[in-house]
């Protein structure tokens, strides 16, 4: 029995626009995609079983489908099974062996295999830190993503701090005035990274293709990362991270300083720029700090203070306790 595959027209029409896509993202990020789940969109687009990819490859359908939704870590013999499924002369995978060029390297397929294996043995150590890295710098990229902030009002009772912030430099130049990101959203066109961090399916990504070449819109939007809790979705993993890392990254440093209780630093280079965790990291607590309203009012003038001087490491050396604020959500 033969496999079921979409007309090919529409299988074109889906190739082209995740090809632009592709090549729209890697005009800012290296973009690269875990070769997992670039199996599971190729799939999902053309509608091939999973067993039959899995038989090509060489391994059973379960064991694909752990390494479709990271279940499973990326194995030894990664750079095998898929140099087994692109020598494939099976023609009717012709079109998912097309689109999956499209998302892998063909050339780089142990390269790409050992840079994941890699990432997946790194980043449970530097996972608390990456995290806040892909937060902020991900919350300047309001060309791919819908950015919810929080307002810092006029003689609101963290407005001096904010400005103080401002004039030191340690406010972002991309944030619009008296605003801090809290919310990360996933649309249109953030579609592919959302799909990485296991928060739409392969299918949706299939459908909304096939619905684009007909004028419609069958996917609206998804909350990617939010401040306040960087872990929300349930379904997020260390190998969803690290996919994230990968495709957005295109450099990282690990350093040691062994004085600290958690040694490990990290630096990434994203858009053009390095960022430090250290630096980072203390700035979203901060500004994390700023919109929960976990300033008590008695160490305001010593927060004050210690952000004047371009100390941002306050919240290491004093104890903040929360209180509630109500604060409105807004969109720029």
């Amino acid at each position: 029995m033969g496999v079921k595959v979409m007309p090919q027209n529409e299988n074109l029409i889906s190739i082209e626009m995740l090809s632009d896509e592709i090549k729209t993202w890697r005009k800012f990020v290296p973009a690269k995609i875990y070769p997992f789940k670039a199996i599971a969109l190729a799939r999902a687009i053309t509608n091939i079983p999973a067993n039959v990819i899995a038989d090509v490859g060489g391994i059973s359908r379960s064991y694909l489908a752990a390494l479709e939704n990271y279940a499973k870590p990326i194995p030894p013999d990664a750079d095998g099974i898929l140099d087994k499924i692109f020598s494939s002369r099976n023609s009717d995978i012709e079109e998912f062996l097309n689109i999956l060029s499209i998302l892998i390297d063909i050339d780089e397929i142990n390269h790409t295999t050992e840079y994941f294996s890699f990432l997946h043995e790194k980043l449970s150590d530097l996972e608390p830190k990456i995290i806040i890295l892909i937060f902020e710098t991900l919350s300047s990229l309001k060309e791919f993503f819908e950015i919810l902030y929080y307002d810092i009002y006029p003689e609101d009772t963290y407005e001096e701090i904010y400005n103080d912030m401002l004039s030191a430099g340690l406010v972002p130049i991309d944030w619009p005035q008296g605003k801090i990101p809290k919310m990360i959203i996933a649309n249109q066109k953030s579609i592919l990274p959302a799909f990485l961090f296991n928060l739409v399916s392969p299918e949706q990504i299939a459908a909304r293709y096939q619905a684009q070449a007909y004028k419609r819109n069958p996917f609206s939007s998804a909350i990617f990362m939010d401040r306040t809790n960087l872990f929300l979705p349930k379904n997020v993993s260390l190998y969803s991270i690290s996919s994230l890392v990968a495709f957005f990254f295109k450099e990282i440093r690990i350093s040691i300083d062994s004085s600290k209780i958690f040694p490990l630093e990290v630096e990434i280079f994203f858009m053009n720029k390095w960022y430090d965790s250290n630096r980072i990291s203390n700035l979203h607590h901060l500004f994390t700090k700023l919109c929960e309203g976990r300033i008590e009012d008695k160490e305001l003038d010593d927060v004050r203070t210690m952000v004047k001087m371009g100390n941002v490491k306050f919240f290491e050396d004093i104890t903040l306790t929360k209180r509630k604020r109500k604060h409105k959500l807004s969109q720029s």
